[in-house]
This record gives structure tokens, sequence and C-alpha cells, in this order.
């Protein structure tokens, strides 16, 4: 069954059982459902306008939060990636500087060697 259907019957079984249950005598049940089916039917288009607009309005402003919510992640996420980048180019760089280091104590220490022979 597909969610309204089910909502609508819900809503029809649970305003019979209230009207059965109800302490007021038939004739005033009458008049309650006359009152509340004329407010509704002359108010109707503006009550569920109102209620469309909220919606909309608690939709947009979720949506909003739920965007920025998301910007502010990726913002996270690009300046941790810019850190763990910025840490390997400087550990890439100590590393070189080693390297060149280790080359020239290799230089040196072949130089006595070739002049020695």
């Amino acid at each position: 069954m597909n969610k309204p259907f089910v909502f609508i019957f819900g809503a029809a079984a649970g305003a019979v059982a209230a009207l059965m249950l109800s302490p007021n005598s038939g004739e005033r049940n009458r008049e309650i459902v006359a009152d509340k089916v004329d407010y509704y039917s002359a108010h109707g288009e503006q009550i569920f306008q109102q209620a469309a607009d909220s919606v909309r309005g608690k939709v947009g402003g979720t949506s909003e939060d739920a965007s920025a919510a998301a910007a502010d992640d990726i913002r996270e996420k690009i300046n941790e990636a810019r850190d763990r980048i910025a840490e390997q180019i400087t550990r890439n760089n100590a590393a070189q500087e080693v390297a060149a280091d280790v080359a020239d104590v290799a230089e040196e220490s072949a130089a006595p060697e070739e002049a020695a022979k």
C-alpha cells in the first residue's frame, strides 16, 4: 500500500472513532463537524498556502544549512590536504639535502683515495 492512502485511511478511522467516543450528543457533533467543514472550505486555500510556505521555508533553510555545512567540510578537507602536501614537500626537501650531503661526503672521501693512488 502506498503511504498517502494509509495515512488518509488512518485519519478517517481516527475521526470516526473520535466521533463515536465523544461525550457530546450526535446533534452537537454534527454541528461541530459542519462548522469545521464550513471554516476549512472558506479558508482551506489560505491554510494550505501557509502550510506550504512554512514547509518551503524549513526545507529551504535546511538546504542552505546543509550546503554551508558541506562547504565547511570541503574547506576543512582541502586545508588538511594542503597541510599534508606541505609536510611531504618539507620531508622531500630535507631528504634531498641529506642526499646532497651524503654525495658530497662520498666525493670527499673518494678524493683522498684517488690522490693516494
